[in-house]
């Protein structure tokens, strides 16, 4: 990963600050339970943030890239917001501590286990990033990158989804989805064999 690492240093070297949120997690904003520790997974430049804090949420921004947070950190200002520079894949997941993760144009099914894990219940999950549809207008994007079409819905298909665009006749080029993880959900658990599947 050091590569990578490496890449994006050079990439946040070069760009100005972030300073304009996620349109959709903007649009998700009255639905968010805004209290609580949330963490902004892949955070880049922090603009998803400082939106999020200040929604209401203390923040922790989490990106491999010291470039991109050094850049985050300077319009930090008041808010309750710190930052980790950490390789995703090394960093150490906590068990329902977040009230909200949010991940945005970031994807690694690796993680999908541990994202889900660190949510507290009744706190929410927020995830977009591409889906196959934008290999259409970008076919050198790797394929690796990009969600099948209802692959957010199946994965949290026992949480209580609030918003969605996730379904088999999306024509955008991103999913998303906000869903709430149920207060008894560790009850509520289903076996993996008796999960419903959603066809792209």
């Amino acid at each position: 990963m050091r590569e990578d690492v490496a890449r994006w240093n050079l990439k946040y070297g070069a760009l100005t600050l972030e300073k304009e949120p996620d349109t959709t997690l903007i649009s998700v904003r009255q639905k968010l339970r805004a209290e609580g520790l949330a963490i902004d997974v892949a955070c880049g430049g922090g603009a998803n943030t400082h939106f999020i804090s200040d929604c209401g949420y203390e923040v922790v921004g989490l990106d491999c890239s010291f470039e991109a947070l050094r850049k985050a950190k300077l319009l930090a200002s008041y808010r309750l917001v710190s930052f980790v520079v950490a390789d995703v894949d090394d960093f150490v997941w906590p068990t329902s501590v977040f009230m909200l993760v949010s991940v945005v144009k970031f994807l690694n099914r690796r993680l999908f286990k541990s994202l889900a894990e660190s949510v507290k219940p009744g706190g929410q999950l927020f995830y977009k990033t591409f889906n196959a549809r934008h290999l259409i207008n970008n076919p050198r994007f790797s394929p690796d990158y990009v969600l099948r079409l209802g692959e957010l819905v199946d994965w949290l298909y026992d949480w209580d989804i609030q918003e969605t665009n996730d379904l088999p006749d999306n024509i955008e080029s991103f999913s998303y989805i906000l869903a709430k993880k149920p207060k008894d959900y560790e009850k509520a658990a289903i076996p993996v064999c008796e999960r419903p599947r959603i066809s792209a």
